[in-house]
């Protein structure tokens, strides 16, 4: 009996009796293609390991490489490095001996000018010390004086009074000498 198999059409059509399973040869057939991606599965397995081998070899010169460069480029920098504080060193040597023969030369400049003010500064001095000692000393000698010179005011003006008071009993007696012999 044949089988039906429904047409796209929806029409059926029959698949005769006579076709059976897949012969000896379509076997053969699929067990070659099959071992034939099973060899190319295992060639692709051969083929990354070596092409890894190979990838890890030149990646481990192109590090040492690498490393090689950067080294080179260090000592560069390392020798910049020193060149350059050398040369800060020197500059630094320099500008000290620079700024110790300008101070030299400042402290020259300001003695020579400096100098004759502060001699004319030593002069004003001591003449005000001259002069304020002459004051002191003439205020001594008149507080000395000045005490006799309050004891001489004093007999003064007791001579004064007593001259003025003889003097006025005089006068007061002449008058009275005089008012008494006219009568």
């Amino acid at each position: 009996m044949a089988k039906k198999i429904k047409h796209p059409e929806d029409n059926y059509y029959d698949i005769p009796a006579s076709i059976v399973d897949p012969t000896k040869n379509v076997k053969d057939l699929f067990d070659a293609g099959m071992q034939r991606q099973d060899d190319l599965r295992r060639i692709e397995g051969i083929w990354r390991d070596k092409t890894d081998n190979i990838r890890s070899y030149y990646n481990l010169q192109l590090s040492e490489a690498e490393s090689k460069r950067i080294d080179a480029i260090r000592g560069v920098d390392v020798r910049a490095v020193a060149t350059a504080a050398t040369a800060a060193e020197t500059r630094a040597n320099t500008l000290a001996q620079q700024v110790q023969v300008s101070a030299e030369t400042l402290r020259i400049t300001l003695e020579s000018k400096v100098s004759p003010i502060l001699e004319a500064i030593a002069a004003l001095q001591r003449a005000q010390y001259e002069t304020a000692g002459g004051k002191a000393q003439v205020v001594d000698s008149r507080e000395i004086g000045g005490n006799r010179g309050l004891w001489i005011s004093v007999v003064v003006a007791a001579f004064a009074f007593i001259s003025s008071t003889f003097i006025s009993t005089l006068a007061i007696g002449f008058s009275i000498y005089i008012s008494t012999s006219t009568l």
